[in-house]
């Protein structure tokens, strides 16, 4: 059925939920899991390089690389192949520009509404609407 799973993830508890089911589909299909993280770096885009921007940077750089690493070690609890990437760029763009070689996609959502989509968009509902293949959007129960 599922020969590789995409599963972008932030760290976020929403996106955790993502992982969780993201790779109990994959031992039940026996796919591969590409995890990935992108550094949202569009704020820097416009800021010149300085200190402050390295040391943000560098944060999110750990960060990222910790956040994968979960991925990893929650896959191998279930004998479940994970390879891991790390993107940077808009959240939405990276997740669509890696899923081409991917049979689904598994992301969480945070559930905005109202006033907040409107202004802040919505990843999952961007990647839902122009990915090339099935999408699974996870949302955190209560």
């Amino acid at each position: 059925m599922y020969e590789r799973i995409i599963i972008p993830t932030d760290g976020s508890e929403p996106s955790k939920e993502a992982v969780r089911q993201g790779l109990e589909l994959a031992k039940a299909t026996g796919a591969k899991v590409l995890a990935l993280y992108v550094m949202d770096t569009t704020a820097f885009a416009a800021i010149p390089p300085d200190s402050l921007t390295t040391d943000i940077y560098s944060l999110l750089n750990k960060d990222a690389h910790e956040t994968v690493n979960y991925v990893v070690r929650e896959g191998k609890k279930l004998d479940v192949y994970v390879e891991t990437k790390i993107a940077e760029g808009a959240p939405s763009e990276q997740i669509l520009k890696n899923s081409g070689q991917n049979d689904l996609i598994v992301l969480g959502t945070k559930g905005r509404t109202g006033l907040e989509k409107i202004l802040l968009g919505s990843v999952a509902e961007n990647v839902v609407h122009h990915a090339s293949c099935p999408v699974m959007v996870v949302r955190k129960r209560d």
